[in-house]
């Protein structure tokens, strides 16, 4: 796979997604799931599941980003 090539501002706007959604959002999302589980028996398990979902959301988009920004070259 060739590497992506990007701006420096393309490159630091990327690293910022990154380390906003490994800081922040995961920290978020695992609140959400902490809430749910203590939560009630049937909306707690729609909870626990939406936040389930947006957990793969959360670090499917963190290995898509470290892959792109191992792999591309500054222009």
């Amino acid at each position: 796979m060739p590497p992506s090539l990007l701006t420096n501002e393309g490159y630091k706007k990327l690293q910022e997604e990154l380390d906003y959604l490994k800081s922040t959002k995961r920290q978020e999302v695992a609140d959400r799931l902490h809430e749910a589980m203590e939560g009630g028996e049937l909306n707690g398990d729609a909870e626990y599941e939406s936040a389930k979902n947006e957990q793969a959301v959360v670090e499917g988009g963190i290995e898509e980003l470290v892959a792109l920004l191992a792999d591309a070259r500054v222009i």
